[in-house]
């Protein structure tokens, strides 16, 4: 509230007041097979079979699905004497929550309804309450069935048909201090990562302190000096349609289990890919609870 003041706009001042009563005057209206859907509960359950449809083993072909049990029960090739490997495995830091902490921006919250500002202003004696059950987690091979359930915000796509519910991607959102336990366990995978050199140069989405735009930039001197020397150039966009939703998760742990040895980090990963829940929400109305069969959550931290 402290960006509010006596020469704020009014529209602002509004905004942020329905921010703070969890009010979404955002509805959404749909046709389906030329009917309308207009009440909340109705549209949230279409769009909750539509998402949890795009998940299903249906997406995939049967000779895929009929091989898919080479991808069962892998065989991790990682030494476990290794001091990086350890490291990778070792109880949590009270520096890594912090550090986690400080780079929490997001203002929703989860289901279970605690934004990060509420973490963030813990005294250091919660803090380290709240490590010491990290920690747990982290050690006993332990994941809370309530953080594999989330809330899915519908997201209309740039220049699509607002009355279609393929129109719509869905945003995760999680609760807030399981994707801050996601967010301590990524920085030390992606430390791993980057200094095991695993990732390709060209690579730039997904790491830190790179963009994809450095990719665009690529493209556009590859066609200046095209030009420039009177040349062709063959471009190939590739674009991989539901690519959250369709990941396949056993060949993640199979890649997985060739990079980090079996332990906390491997043991907390298979846990967060493990089934899960989700409910959509619409013009604050929860529709019912479906399933994701496949696929990763967008909104969460290690994907």
């Amino acid at each position: 509230m402290s960006s509010i003041n006596n020469q704020t706009d009014s529209s602002i001042v509004w905004k942020k007041i329905k921010s703070i009563r969890g009010t979404n005057r955002n509805t959404i209206n749909l046709l389906t097979d030329s009917n309308p859907t207009t009440f909340p509960k109705e549209v949230a359950n279409t769009l909750g079979l539509m998402f949890q449809d795009n998940s299903s083993n249906s997406n995939y072909d049967q000779e895929f699905l009929s091989n898919a049990h080479i991808f069962n029960d892998p065989i991790n090739t990682v030494s476990p004497c290794n001091n990086v490997q350890t490291y990778l495995n070792s109880s949590l830091l009270i520096t890594e929550l912090e550090e986690a902490l400080r780079n929490c921006k997001s203002k929703s919250p989860g289901p279970d309804g605690i934004p990060y500002l509420f973490i963030q202003n813990l005294p250091s004696n919660a803090r380290i309450h709240l490590l010491s059950i990290y920690n747990s987690i982290w050690n006993n091979n332990c994941f809370p069935n309530s953080w594999r359930h989330g809330h899915v915000i519908p997201i209309l796509k740039p220049d699509k048909n607002k009355f279609l519910p393929d129109s719509y991607r869905p945003i995760c959102l999680l609760n807030t201090l399981c994707k801050l336990l996601e967010k301590i366990i990524n920085n030390r995978l992606m430390w791993h990562l980057e200094k095991s050199n695993f990732f390709i140069a060209e690579q730039n989405g997904f790491r830190r302190h790179r963009s994809t735009t450095k990719n665009i930039l690529n493209i556009k001197n590859e066609i200046q000096t095209t030009l420039k020397n009177n040349q062709s150039l063959g471009l190939i966009s590739f674009d991989i349609a539901k690519a959250y939703d369709s990941a396949w998760r056993p060949r993640i742990i199979q890649k997985l289990n060739k990079i980090i040895t079996k332990g906390n980090m491997l043991d907390f990963i298979n846990n967060f890919l493990g089934t899960r829940t989700f409910q959509v929400k619409t013009s604050n109305v929860l529709s019912n609870t479906f399933t994701q069969e496949n696929g990763v959550s967008q909104g969460s931290t290690i994907q």
